[in-house]
């Protein structure tokens, strides 16, 4: 399967995607969770980790901590700056 999965045109024959897919198989191991039915288990690899919560673990920055102090509007138009800036703030 992985053949098959590693060679469509999307991939465009890159040298990580044999790797991947095969982290890919192996990492799909389920398990049961009341409410959401099944989560993933735990599993670290070089391209697919997953918490041991049953999520997938992404990469997101630490968000920007302002303090401000003053009228509301202030802090509003700080904000209204920093998210058009592509802060998370």
């Amino acid at each position: 399967m992985v053949e098959v999965r590693a060679g469509v045109d999307a991939y465009q024959g890159a040298a990580w995607v044999r790797e991947y897919i095969r982290e890919l198989n192996t990492s799909y191991r389920f398990v049961w969770q009341s409410y959401v039915y099944w989560r993933c288990s735990p599993y670290q690899g070089r391209y697919v980790n997953v918490h041991r919560n049953g999520l997938r673990a992404t990469w997101n920055p630490p968000p920007v901590r302002v303090f401000t102090f003053g009228a509301y509007t202030v802090a509003s138009h700080l904000s209204k700056l920093l998210h058009a800036k592509g802060y998370h703030a």
